[in-house]
């Protein structure tokens, strides 16, 4: 199953997209549960269209998908009963493949001085609930006010990587909320990917340890920009509580009595991480000290650039970052930072956009088809969009950007084929929105509940 590498333009992305599903039915043995008897017969919804309709579904009732999908024609709409079915025969991992075959089909080509820019966050995806499974979590308080039991919910934590520039997400690794580890879920997303080009990871305050910082180091063309708490530990919280960029040797080490040199004379910073020398005798330690995770042995050395700058008159934040001083500055330091919060708008996006708050199922394993088939459709709009120019007029007062919201709906009847290619862009530029830099918000932080089958938007 080849991939020839192709650039965007609204034409190719959707031919790459159905090129790549024309070739998994051609060796669709390798995706179904049955390769003996599962899609052998020929029936209207086969596996390609199995895979298509999946994909251009969004956030209504699973009846209406299949009305828009379907057309008018009642002798062409499928029951509900034989979609169900039909996804049913999909192996575990299908839209994963799907996923990762478009991203690495597809060319993103914007980079930020030599260096494409990825951020990564994680974001919690709320299912109907199931107290017996594996993704329940346990309410925060058990017995509410009233004196009735509190009860839990069920969750997904869906860990990504955004390419900021290109605005697609590059990789996702999908946890239960309950047992969900972002800095493991980062580890194992990078050891699948590859960095023939300079590439910047930028993290927030939830990533920061040592052990992450000696694995990008590690890695070739690889960079990491992650902001961390002023009181990361006692190397951070001794530096002044003022704006600065410093370049410091670091000596990680095991050895407690070496780390007690702190700051030597050579210039370098020593740290202790705590480990378990004898991996053979269970140990029981004092109650406020844990096993740290560590990778690199007793003694590793490198060289980290701290920053700290002000963003508010008593407000300071700190970045700790592998990218050279002599090509990015601390302003560049602070641009960057700040377009980490793209991750944040597409999560927003995905969701109530993508339709991905309103499930379908609640078989976990459906589930998983529907996180994997959203993100696919996010990066085929965004790449579809990323073709569209849109004139600035030098007299009005803001520039002007596509509405995305209108912009999905029009890429995804696009995917469908109910809107004609010569037709797109002017339809989408129908559709467009002023940007006002330095608008801010208070962010409001609500629990978002799973929608009801019964409770979707007709």
């Amino acid at each position: 199953m080849s991939k020839n590498i192709v650039r965007s333009n609204e034409k190719l992305v959707r031919d790459c997209l159905y090129a790549i599903i024309d070739n998994m039915d051609e060796y669709r043995d390798m995706f179904v549960k049955n390769p003996e008897k599962d899609f052998t017969r020929n029936r209207k919804l086969s596996f390609k269209e199995t895979l298509k309709l999946m994909l251009a579904m969004k956030g209504n009732t699973l009846n209406k998908e299949l009305y828009e999908y379907f057309g008018k024609n009642p002798e062409e709409i499928m029951t509900s009963s034989v979609f169900i079915q039909q996804r049913g025969k999909l192996k575990e991992g299908t839209f994963e493949y799907l996923f990762d075959s478009f991203n690495e089909t597809m060319s993103d080509v914007k980079a930020y001085k030599g260096y494409k820019l990825y951020a990564v966050d994680g974001s919690d995806i709320n299912i109907s609930y199931n107290p017996d499974s594996d993704t329940y979590v346990q309410p925060a308080i058990k017995v509410k006010q009233d004196g009735t039991d509190g009860r839990g919910h069920n969750a997904f934590h869906l860990n990504a990587i955004y390419d900021l520039l290109n605005k697609v997400y590059v990789k996702a690794n999908i946890q239960t909320r309950k047992t969900y580890d972002e800095r493991g879920a980062l580890f194992d997303m990078v050891k699948e990917m590859t960095f023939e080009e300079n590439t910047l990871f930028i993290a927030d305050r939830g990533y920061p340890s040592w052990n992450l910082f000696a694995h990008f180091n590690e890695i070739p063309n690889a960079d990491y920009l992650v902001r961390v708490p002023n009181e990361f530990n006692n190397f951070v919280k001794e530096l002044p509580m003022k704006e600065f960029d410093i370049v410091r040797d670091i000596v990680i080490t095991t050895d407690k009595k070496e780390s007690r040199q702190g700051y030597s004379s050579q210039g370098k910073s020593y740290i202790f991480i705590q480990q378990q020398k004898n991996k053979m005798v269970k140990r029981d330690y004092y109650g406020t000290t844990r096993n740290s995770n560590w990778d690199f042995g007793d003694r590793y050395e490198m060289q980290i650039r701290v920053l700290r700058f002000k963003i508010t008159d008593d407000t300071y934040e700190t970045i700790i970052t592998s990218l050279p001083r002599f090509r990015f500055s601390l302003e560049n330091i602070k641009e960057l930072y700040g377009m980490r919060w793209g991750i944040e708008t597409s999560f927003r996006e995905l969701k109530y956009i993508s339709g991905l708050l309103n499930l379908h199922s609640r078989k976990e394993e459906y589930v998983i088809q529907e996180i994997y088939a959203r993100l696919t459709m996010y990066n085929f709009c965004e790449r579809v969009l990323n073709n569209v120019v849109v004139e600035q007029d030098a007299g009005k007062k803001y520039d002007y950007q596509v509405n995305f919201t209108m912009g999905f709906y029009i890429c995804m009847d696009f995917f469908k084929g109910l809107v004609n290619r010569d037709d797109l862009f002017d339809l989408i530029l129908k559709y467009i929105t002023p940007i006002r830099p330095g608008r801010s918000d208070v962010r409001k932080l609500k629990t978002k509940n799973f929608v009801g089958f019964l409770y979707r938007v007709a």
